[in-house]
């Protein structure tokens, strides 16, 4: 379009050079007639005229404009000629004026900057390439799109090559997989081959399998039989061997009874009425005394003992004139603080110490069985048992379930007790009663065991009185 609009401007320039001739011929015929020197003068005047009427570079269409003749072509003609030929390159069209080439021209551009929107996606460098074409002539839209059509023929080119080589790749994995299929298929024949022979050798041993089966199941039934012979020879000598050891049991029975009874106790629970140390120091009315022993003696603190005269020793009912309790060790003896004494009594120098639990030597073994009133409120407590057993056991001593030869002491409560029930009863009613049989069950067998092996058997309020608890109802406690 800019090419257009320059052949129109040099249309209206050649009418103008064509007047410029015109007036300079004129003066160049008056020059004739006239002096030589005006006729230079005039020629200088027509060059500068002509100079101001058109500059150097719109000179060239002045060859145009001399092809021009009188009864020919004119000036106007040629630069029509000129311009159809132009609009005929440029659009197609010899009768398209500036404004529909320039019109062709942008809609050309803006397919072309849509083209490389569109492609820019795949390949954002393109977006560069779009601007180039603001504003571009015809021939520079045709260039672009020529080197546009370039690289997109050199990426089809590129492409195609890679796509030659991976279909060559391909032919040649297909290949390599035909023969490795026919390799599998024949190793897979191979492997059937062997299968065969591998199933006829399992048909072969499942039928001797089975023959060796039924000749065992034959040998296991005879073998059973014996067995079952034995077994009942031998349970006849069972019963004849149980029998005769309940016989064996009763008589030892009697004779451990008579042996039992024919012991000699020159007193009432001998070993429980062992004294295990006495008084070392002891000033009436204060509340610390000092016993003989101490750490090497294994003593615990917050152990209690029960304080004995030891002129009269201690009774069987093990009744106290005081209690104390170990506040403090040293190595040889302990400082004992004084809990309570009898009215009417004092602690002397001298006077026995004695916890049934204690043994300086070796840990005592009980056996606690019944229900105990531990609270001392008149009801027995569920569990009392378990807080007798946890003060035997903090104190040092042992608690086993079964009454042995070498049970020390057995604690004895009152025997379990419990509702009696009448018609039908609910299954937890009928459960706990069931406990409560077992638990007097066990009471009598621990009492009668203790009797025939004879165990010193401790009562309650026996066994608070050796530890030095006070009559009436003192708690038990460890502390």
């Amino acid at each position: 379009m800019a090419r257009a609009t320059q052949q129109g401007s040099g249309y209206i320039i050649g009418m103008i050079v064509f007047g410029l001739l015109w007036a300079t011929a004129t003066v160049f015929l008056v020059v004739l007639y006239t002096d030589q020197e005006e006729l230079r003068t005039a020629a200088e005047a027509a060059r500068e005229a002509r100079e101001l009427a058109i500059t150097a570079a719109e000179q060239r269409s002045i060859a145009l404009a001399k092809e021009a003749k009188r009864g020919g072509p004119t000036i106007a003609g040629l630069l029509e000629e000129a311009r159809s030929v132009t609009a005929e390159i440029a659009v197609g069209d010899p009768a398209a004026d500036a404004g529909v080439v320039r019109q062709k021209r942008d809609d050309l551009v803006s397919r072309i900057k849509d083209q490389i929107v569109r492609m820019s996606t795949a390949d954002p460098s393109l977006v560069a390439e779009a601007a180039k074409f603001d504003g571009a002539s015809m021939i520079y839209a045709t260039d672009g799109l020529f080197r546009l059509l370039q690289q997109e023929h050199d990426l089809r080119v590129e492409a195609q090559k890679r796509a030659d080589d991976l279909n060559t790749r391909m032919d040649e994995a297909i290949a390599a997989n035909t023969a490795q299929k026919a390799d599998f298929d024949q190793r897979a024949a191979a492997m059937q081959a062997k299968l065969a022979d591998i199933e006829q050798s399992r048909d072969q041993y499942r039928r001797e399998r089975d023959a060796k089966i039924a000749d065992l199941e034959k040998q296991y039934e005879e073998l059973r039989n014996d067995c079952t012979a034995t077994i009942t020879a031998e349970r006849q000598k069972k019963l004849d061997l149980e029998q005769r050891y309940g016989e064996m049991l009763a008589r030892y029975t009697e004779l451990q009874n008579k042996v039992g009874n024919l012991q000699v106790s020159p007193q009432q629970l001998a070993t429980a009425r062992n004294g295990d140390g006495v008084i070392l120091t002891a000033v009436p009315g204060d509340d610390a005394v000092y016993i003989d022993l101490g750490r090497r003696d294994a003593l615990i603190l917050g152990m209690r003992f029960a304080v004995y005269s030891s002129k009269t020793g201690i009774p069987a009912d093990g009744r106290a004139k005081a209690s104390i309790r170990v506040e403090s060790l040293s190595e040889t003896s302990a400082e004992c603080k004084v809990l309570w004494v009898a009215p009417h009594e004092v602690i002397l120098e001298g006077d026995l110490v004695a916890n049934p639990i204690y043994e300086r030597d070796r840990s005592l073994t009980f056996v606690v069985v019944g229900d105990f009133d531990v609270d001392c409120d008149g009801q027995l407590d569920g569990d009392g048992p378990s807080r007798i057993e946890a003060l035997v056991t903090n104190w040092g001593g042992r608690v086993v379930e079964d009454v042995t030869a070498l049970t020390d002491f057995v604690v004895v409560g009152v025997p379990p007790t419990g509702p009696r029930l009448a018609g039908d009863v609910s299954p937890e009613l009928q459960s706990r009663q069931e406990a409560v049989q077992r638990r007097l069950a066990r009471y009598n067998a621990v009492v009668d065991s203790a009797k025939t092996l004879s165990i010193p058997m401790l009562p309650q309020q026996v066994f608070k009185n050796f530890l030095g608890y006070g009559p009436g109802g003192t708690v038990l406690t460890s502390r």
